[in-house]
């Protein structure tokens, strides 16, 4: 089984892979002689990683803060929108039962208007009816 050139749960142990794969160093010059350098860069490593981590963490709760606000939108839009469409329900109804009312009065008023016409027609009819009687009779006085 290969050994991992690095040990995450314990930083401290160094493998010769993580050094170079193609070389190999011996253990006692690996913890004499470098481990003072490798130490420090592993530990600058490790804060350029705490650093990405942290920014890549901030990114998340942006992120997931942004998604949360968009929802909260969403839902108000869609209570906004459920509003609407029930006045736009209402509005409709409202629409057709007045136009209803509206063909009943303009029926009413179009048959009134034929009934004047047909008084006015039998009145003009009777008018000159008895101008022609009271001309005969005014003849024959």
């Amino acid at each position: 089984m290969n050994k991992p050139p690095f040990d995450f749960k314990n930083p401290s142990k160094l493998t010769n892979k993580a050094i170079s794969p193609n070389r190999t160093i011996p253990n006692s010059r690996l913890n004499n002689e470098s481990s003072y350098s490798i130490d420090k860069s592993i530990t600058e490593e490790d804060n350029q990683i705490n650093q990405i981590l942290n920014s890549l963490e901030q990114r998340l709760y942006q992120t997931d803060h942004t998604i949360s606000e968009l929802n909260t939108e969403k839902s108000e839009s869609l209570k906004h929108l459920t509003n609407l469409s029930q006045r736009l329900n209402e509005l409709k109804k409202d629409s057709v039962r007045k136009r209803q009312l509206f063909d009943h009065y303009e029926k009413i008023l179009r048959e009134g208007e034929n009934a004047l016409k047909k008084i006015t027609e039998s009145t003009k009819t009777l008018m000159l009816v008895v101008r022609k009687e009271k001309d005969d009779s005014e003849k024959y006085h």
